[in-house]
């Protein structure tokens, strides 16, 4: 049987041509792969790590991120969202799914996104 480690599985996320990223319950981002440093502007996870999104979009964005980040962890299941941001002037559209998941006993939420 196929068995694939942490560490590749990890290694596996940061090649995904997708934007992943997991955050702990209190909206700080904890992961972050290559994709979504690209597509946010961000040249390290050193940018981003520990920041909310309060603390890296304008409000405007952030609002409706934070709302669909509470609905997913508080129904407890995978669900799907139209987002955007705003990167170097310009606009981004993309569609999010985000699922709670269980991590040493913490709650975190993983979520993957598409450009669109």
């Amino acid at each position: 049987m196929f068995n694939i480690s942490d560490m590749n599985k990890l290694q596996l996320l940061e090649t995904l041509p997708i934007i992943a990223f997991l955050k702990d319950e209190q909206g700080r981002y904890v992961w972050v792969n290559q994709t979504f440093l690209s597509a946010s502007g961000f040249n390290s996870i050193n940018q981003v790590k520990g920041k909310s999104d309060y603390d890296l979009l304008d409000k405007k964005y952030a609002e409706p991120v934070v709302k669909a980040d509470k609905t997913t962890l508080s129904t407890g299941k995978a669900m799907n969202f139209k987002e955007r941001f705003e990167v170097q002037g310009n606009e981004i559209h993309v569609s999010t799914v985000k699922f709670p998941t269980q991590i040493s006993g913490q709650t975190y939420l993983f979520g993957f996104a598409i450009q669109e």
